[in-house]
């Protein structure tokens, strides 16, 4: 019997409230791993009880995602009336309530489609603004049919290279956030609470040097990155390296840099005596599929490939990623080493045993994985940041931040900047406290890093702020001492500004969020109010209010 995550449960409540109040397009954001394959079959189950005429279209890029949402809508729906549109599995069944298909099978037939109600995009980061993808197409010939439709994103990346968050422009096709849990707090509270396995990356001996490799918009160039990464030393070297470090580890998964590479890579692997297969695009399905299901079953102990797992591979026992394809890409970084996040549960524990954190923590210890190895041999980790606080892509022109890692001076581990402790070692970072009257905690990792302030709040004030074109409610926390901390409600904004002054509202109030600033000051005074906030003010710049405490 499948019984849904609680974070799984509110995602599917937010997009009903959603649509109660709103007209537009909403994304929902999980980290891989997470389990957003069920958001689609559970909101349909309870769609189809309200509307039981409507159709329901899933859209995704690839066969294996297609499978296993299906097999996702089964464990959940058993009786679901879904049919399957895609060339690679063979199947063509457009005429049923509900279709699971692949974008390059249906897009010049959408007409065969007919009347969809509902429209999901699994991984929608690949959904472009340009008018002359695939995706568009197919979505503008459905509301030739259909002017209503909606549309539902669901990705673990909510940006784009080039385009900033998916809701950023206005040709965007996503219009609000109406559930997100991929910040680095709520992502470390998955791995706290067992729901996903946790990342250590260890600094590693050897990084491939791309100083040569020219940049394009939106990656390294293909052929000179190639000639960087596809030679014998710096296989050889860096493969030794991985031998040694993760000797004790079961399933490797390899990321290369072109096909070539990844030939040459399963070729050392298993010279050095470790059991590798390589799949790529110049491999026909049928060889593709045999060589992972050798993989799967524990046949290979490695498998290499180059732009064919990073998305829609579920593996879990994966405990080793070593990653040769140096990127530029921050969606890429993520949804690669989003393969090792899966937990991998022992078999013999049940859905209903895993409802309990410590149930969970011990069949992740039975299964034999409690955490993934990464070996980033290309550097992207010191590149692009740490998965769950990347340098997240901003419009063209925007520039980027700063990368928010550091190193263990003990073992040379990659941390995020605010660890007070190495994931790999224990290592305490040095930091220091100061004690002043009424601050109870400040905490230094080094002298450019914001300081950390805990604050008693003595009153709450708010205040409607129309000094621009769209207005914003202004609420200001205060210190016993008078010192006040604002932040800025938009809830008539767009895109980011938006979502963030609907997760306060879901904090102080619930789930009955506004739609404008007038109505939001109308039932202020029904917030919970805050004891405490926890606040960032960095050397430059303004204090930004962390956490909430009640």
């Amino acid at each position: 019997m499948f019984i849904p995550r609680p974070y799984q449960s509110e995602a599917v409540v937010s997009l009903f409230e959603y649509f109660n109040q709103h007209t537009g397009n909403p994304l929902i954001g999980l980290p891989t791993g997470t389990g957003k394959s069920v958001i689609p079959p559970m909101f349909m189950s309870q769609a189809f009880g309200q509307f039981p005429n409507s159709k329901f279209l899933l859209c995704t890029h690839v066969k294996e995602l297609i499978s296993q949402n299906e097999r996702a809508l089964k464990r959940i729906w058993p009786t679901a009336p879904i049919g399957i549109c895609s060339s690679g599995l063979n199947r063509w069944e457009p005429y049923a309530p509900i279709v699971y298909a692949g974008v390059a099978s249906v897009y010049k037939k959408y007409q065969q489609l007919g009347h969809v109600d509902l429209m999901f995009i699994d991984e929608a980061h690949l959904l472009a603004p340009n008018d002359n993808t695939m995706y568009q197409k197919l979505i503008v010939g459905l509301r030739q049919i259909n002017p209503n439709m909606k549309v539902i994103g669901l990705s673990a990346t909510l940006f784009r290279m080039g385009q900033g968050m998916l809701t950023d422009g206005e040709d965007s096709m996503f219009t609000d956030v109406c559930y997100d849990k991929t910040s680095m707090e709520q992502f470390v509270s998955f791995i706290d609470d067992y729901y996903l396995s946790n990342l250590i990356t260890p600094m590693t001996q050897n990084i491939i040097d791309v100083t040569d490799v020219r940049q394009l918009a939106n990656d390294f160039n293909q052929k000179d990155l190639q000639l960087a990464v596809d030679k014998d030393s710096v296989i050889r070297e860096s493969l030794t390296e991985a031998c040694d470090v993760a000797k004790d580890r079961k399933s490797w998964m390899v990321f290369g840099a072109g096909v070539d590479n990844c030939e040459h890579i399963n070729t050392m692997l298993n010279e050095m005596g470790v059991p590798s297969t390589v799949v790529h695009s110049k491999m026909d399905d049928d060889e593709r599929d045999r060589r992972l299901a050798l993989f799967q079953s524990g046949t290979f102990r490695a498998v290499v490939s180059y732009g064919i797992l990073t998305t829609g591979f579920d593996h879990p026992q994966v405990d080793c990623i070593v990653d040769l394809r140096p990127t530029t890409s921050v969606v890429l970084h993520i949804q690669k080493y989003g393969r090792g996040t899966r937990p991998y549960y022992h078999p013999d524990w049940s859905f209903d045993r895993l409802r309990d954190k410590d149930e969970r923590k011990q069949a992740m210890i039975a299964g034999g994985k409690e955490n993934c190895l990464i070996l980033d041999f290309a550097g992207n980790t010191a590149r692009l940041g740490p998965i769950n606080d990347p340098r997240v892509p901003k419009k063209k022109g925007k520039g980027t931040g700063e990368v928010p890692v550091k190193l263990c001076p003990e073992c040379d581990g990659y941390n995020h900047t605010t660890a007070r402790f190495c994931d790999i070692c224990g290592f305490e970072f040095v930091f220091r406290v100061k004690i002043k009257p009424k601050a109870s905690e400040e905490i230094v990792i080094k002298r450019d890093e914001p300081d950390m302030h805990l604050f008693p709040v003595e009153h709450v004030t708010h205040q409607i702020h129309r000094k621009k074109a769209i207005p914003s409610l202004k609420v200001t926390y205060f210190t016993p001492e008078m010192r006040g901390f604002p932040v800025w409600l938009c809830f008539e904004h767009k895109g980011l500004a938006r979502h963030k002054a609907h997760e306060w509202w879901r904090q102080h109030h619930g789930d009955d969020i506004p739609d404008s600033v007038d109505k939001a000051a109308e039932m202020f005074d029904q917030c919970r109010r805050a004891s405490k906030i926890k606040v960032k003010i960095p050397s430059k710049g303004y204090p930004e209010i962390m956490e909430y405490m009640f």
